[in-house]
């Protein structure tokens, strides 16, 4: 995971940086923090982030003007802004910020911030597939579902499929546990992409109809649930 800070005050950086990591050691959490001084900075940066944590006040343009940039380019980096300036608040709801955080307070509420940030988006992470002589970087919210071929086993997307040279059980040790669920054999299915069930066939958002094996169904029935926590009409 890529993490982002942007600020005009290099002890500040240093701080933050060293917070985030302590966090990830605690959490066992893979991340990568890079700092930035200046909006141009982050915006000639040539990696995609994961989270972006600025403060409003920097040189030339300032961090809503930075945000509206990587908006307008397409990017849906959840942003935070870090700052005790909070006058453009409210203007920055233009560029759907994912939250606040005052400057003054940012050592006390930083752990949970973060844990309120991989409470709702940890789940979903990028991960490096090999798929013959090429090398893709997928999310794992975009695979639909796993299916085994021997020792290999395929990943399906919404509208691609990878060969992949790992077989579907150790594919499936790299992807979130709470969001697939073994349906039978052969099949592994993302939980986030299922429109609807019955003891015979599962159906996926984009069409595809997998059974799943009287072994599996319980259980399957039982992840599902979890899920969702739906309330049933």
């Amino acid at each position: 995971m890529r993490v982002a800070v942007c600020d005009i005050d290099k002890a500040f950086l240093l701080q933050f940086k060293r917070a985030v990591y302590l966090y990830a050691n605690k959490n066992k959490i893979e991340i990568v923090v890079e700092c930035f001084i200046s909006g141009e900075e982050i915006l000639r940066s040539k990696y995609d982030y994961n989270l972006i944590f600025m403060e409003y006040h920097l040189s030339s343009i300032n961090g809503l003007e930075t945000a509206e940039c990587l908006r307008s380019r397409g990017d849906n980096t959840p942003i935070i802004f870090v700052s005790d300036y909070t006058d453009f608040i409210f203007e920055s709801f233009k560029v759907n910020p994912y939250g606040f955080l005052l400057k003054s307070e940012w050592k006390e509420n930083i752990f949970s911030v973060l844990e309120d940030f991989f409470a709702k988006k940890g789940e979903n992470y990028p991960i490096l597939v090999k798929d013959g002589t090429d090398t893709v970087c997928i999310s794992t919210e975009n695979i639909y579902y796993l299916e085994a071929d021997n020792k290999y086993c395929y990943i399906h997307l919404s509208e691609e499929t990878l060969y992949c040279h790992k077989t579907m059980a150790q594919v499936f040790e790299c992807l979130p546990k709470s969001r697939f669920c073994k349906t039978n054999r052969a099949f592994i299915v993302n939980l986030s992409h299922i429109s609807r069930y019955n003891n015979d066939t599962i159906k996926l958002k984009n069409g595809k109809e997998i059974h799943p094996s009287r072994k599996y169904y319980k259980s399957f029935k039982e992840d599902y649930r979890r899920f969702l926590k739906p309330v049933e009409v």
